[in-house]
């Protein structure tokens, strides 16, 4: 076939393929992530072939190669004896529509390693990207990679790209059997989160968080009585979450977020601060507030697996609950002001 004979298929391997090069040309990580990245290419992506460099040095496109191959397999299954030639001919299709779907994903996720405002990898971390969890990852994403599901799974590459360690299997076994409807409720849920980070900082001015607390605020109120129904969580969406392993079971837990008083004493090289959309917080005395004074926040606990996906989620900005949280720490006599 001529090349202005080429299918639309066709057409659209080569922009892939176009595309793949030139974002890994132009990314220039560090050591360690461009390690990560090459094992990610070699093990997923069809581009990352040994193969793709015979295909290069031969003056084809490694994407005619697999499609030539992929068709040949395609026709020794069309001669299994009759009855299986259409369930293998199938089965072929399905495996290349799959590896389609993977070098998508890995071109997506390769876009966020270089679009990334993340900052080194820190070196007390895991090295390299575990063998078992890339295994993982091709399984689960494979049938989800489509949609917003798609974007969630090149967010979560592109975060093991940049450091090993930072999304557990158990984290992308999870994604993989969520529901459209319940990763709704999961941004709904991280768009009311209150947090709290404690780092440590280092000469070059960058922090290590070193302790972490993430949780939907109960603000007063109780979440087992559908407290928070008008900011669109209900009781039951609570359990939706619970049950898909995003919150702890109970509602009414509580952690204590004294070390954001001012007259805690945090260790030298040490900052704490209260995150909420997005943003953080410091907390100011207010002229009726007590050096004594304890405070605890109450709500229902974000899991591991919740506190991992928090930093990939597009939150929605939220001014009237954003009140409500400023309302909530006037009560304790103390002003929430952006770090």
């Amino acid at each position: 076939m001529e090349d202005n004979e080429r299918s639309p298929l066709e057409d659209a391997d080569r922009e892939l393929e176009d595309q793949l090069l030139t974002v890994v040309k132009k990314t220039v990580p560090t050591l360690r992530v461009a390690k990560n990245l090459a094992k990610v290419l070699h093990r997923l992506s069809s581009i990352g072939s040994d193969t793709f460099v015979t295909a290069l040095e031969a003056g084809k496109s490694w994407f005619q190669l697999k499609k030539a191959r992929n068709e040949y397999l395609i026709a020794q299954l069309a001669e299994l004896p009759k009855g299986q030639s259409a369930i293998g001919v199938q089965v072929a299709e399905r495996l290349i529509k799959e590896q389609r779907r993977i070098d998508q994903l890995v071109f997506a996720a390769i876009e966020h390693v270089q679009t990334s405002d993340h900052s080194a990898p820190s070196e007390d971390g895991n090295d390299e990207i575990d063998d078992d969890w890339i295994e993982c990852f091709r399984r689960e994403a494979a049938d989800r990679s489509l949609g917003k599901m798609r974007e969630t799974f090149a967010r979560i590459l592109a975060g093991e790209i940049h450091q090993p360690g930072t999304f557990s299997i158990k984290t992308l076994r999870t994604v993989g059997a969520l529901s459209q409807s319940t990763a709704s409720l999961f941004r709904r849920a991280a768009s009311l989160r209150v947090g709290m980070n404690i780092a440590t900082l280092n000469d070059s001015g960058t922090s290590r968080i070193v302790h972490s607390d993430a949780r939907i605020p109960s603000l007063g109120g109780d979440l087992g009585d559908n407290y928070l129904e008008s900011e669109g969580l209900p009781y039951i969406y609570l359990l939706e979450l619970t049950e898909s392993g995003l919150l702890h079971h109970e509602y009414d837990s509580w952690h204590k977020y004294r070390i954001m008083l001012p007259n805690s004493q945090l260790k030298q090289g040490m900052v704490a601060w209260v995150i909420h959309q997005d943003q953080k917080w410091k907390l100011v005395p207010m002229p009726k507030f007590s050096g004594g004074s304890d405070l605890k926040i109450y709500g229902a606990k974000f899991t591991n697996v919740g506190f991992e996906l928090l930093q990939i989620v597009d939150i929605e900005k939220d001014a009237k609950f954003l009140n409500k949280v400023h309302a909530f720490f006037k009560k304790q006599h103390l002003e929430m002001v952006e770090y």
